[in-house]
């Protein structure tokens, strides 16, 4: 895959089957939590399929199965920090303002740099 998120439909808590074990599904999301410490290009798509760890349906199971084929696919991406003469912090932030449909809850990021190394 080229993107860990698939454009089209937005995901819904009640878009799908429900899955009858989710035991599967939150042990996945669980290693993708991990993987978010060195893959933050995964930090996105990861917190919106752990908002349905209570009621997962069959449509989070695919999105997550995604996930894991664009993981595959980019193996030689990652962090990586490089000696640099820059010392000073620099730090971003954003929103998106009450997208899910779901809750009206807004998804905020952020990104830290130490020169130009990112560490958060």
């Amino acid at each position: 895959m080229s993107t860990p998120l698939a454009s089209g439909p937005f995901m819904s808590a009640a878009n799908g089957t429900p899955l009858a074990d989710s035991t599967l599904y939150r042990c996945l999301v669980g290693s993708l939590q991990y993987l978010t410490l060195t893959r933050s290009d995964i930090s996105y798509i990861v917190h919106q399929v752990y908002q349905f760890m209570q009621t997962p349906y069959d449509t989070h199971l695919t999105a997550v199965k995604r996930i894991f084929r664009y993981l595959n696919g980019t193996l030689n991406i990652g962090l990586h920090y490089i000696r640099t003469p820059i010392h000073e912090l620099y730090g971003f932030y954003d929103a998106d303002w009450a997208y899910c449909r779901d809750d009206k809850c807004s998804t905020t990021g952020f990104a830290i740099f130490f020169g130009d190394n990112l560490i958060s």
